[in-house]
């Protein structure tokens, strides 16, 4: 966030939404922030390599992601896929880690596949509720979001890209044979994220973006509690 902050001050301080940004009013200064980056990147890379070597060795390619971000909106929509595919990457990194050391075989094999794709269409769905208001000062500073591609059927892509993640996480409770408990919060991440996209219907885009980080917590602690109890699958 430091570094996404750091790369957009200048476009920041033109943007009513962000202006008030610390990077941006000097609450925090450019040294800080960088000083903030490589601390946040050297605890990164200390904490892969005392997970275990698969973890150290693929470490570059997150914070290849992660870092080049920022600089990506400046060339395409994709960028936010990126910085969903940062979510989702989360979800695959705490795989890697609880499975232990193995053969690259069997660790793949063992990511929840369904959960990282769940997790990246929901990131991109909120991702959107930020890029919509903005799409007139984007457009003109030339920054580039599914939002400034599609105008007004940016909201229907959102919604599209959430209706895709809690299939997705359905499929994963099926798949994973999950209990009772990781379907009952699925079903509560569905509703909530159908609640944000009313609220973004509305204009209300601020608290849409934040309902959509209720439902994630909503998920993420519904499979973890049920795995945990190892409730019978249904």
């Amino acid at each position: 966030m430091t570094n996404d902050n750091l790369a957009d001050r200048f476009i920041d301080a033109k943007n009513p939404r962000t202006m008030t940004r610390p990077l941006v009013t000097g609450v925090i200064t450019v040294k800080n922030a960088y000083a903030l980056i490589a601390i946040g990147l050297a605890g990164y890379f200390i904490s892969t390599y005392f997970i275990n070597i698969i973890a150290f060795s693929i470490s570059p390619l997150g914070a290849l992601v992660i870092m080049t971000y920022p600089y990506m909106k400046r060339h395409t929509a994709f960028a936010n896929y990126q910085i969903a595919s940062i979510q989702g990457l989360s979800v695959m990194a705490g795989a890697i880690a609880a499975v232990g050391l193995h053969s690259p075989v069997y660790i793949i094999y063992h990511i929840p596949w369904f959960f990282v794709l769940a997790t990246l269409f929901w990131a991109l769905g909120f991702d959107l509720y930020n890029h919509i208001p903005d799409i007139k000062y984007d457009r003109e500073n030339k920054l580039h979001s599914f939002a400034t591609l599609l105008g007004d059927r940016a909201l229907q892509f959102a919604g599209l890209n959430q209706i895709l993640s809690v299939s997705l996480a359905f499929t994963g409770d099926i798949v994973y044979r999950l209990g009772i408990l990781s379907y009952a919060t699925t079903t509560l991440h569905g509703a909530i994220m159908l609640s944000a996209f009313i609220l973004a219907y509305r204009g209300n885009f601020g608290k849409a973006f934040y309902y959509n980080i209720y439902a994630s917590v909503v998920l993420a602690l519904g499979i973890i509690i049920d795995v945990a109890l190892g409730l019978p699958a249904i």
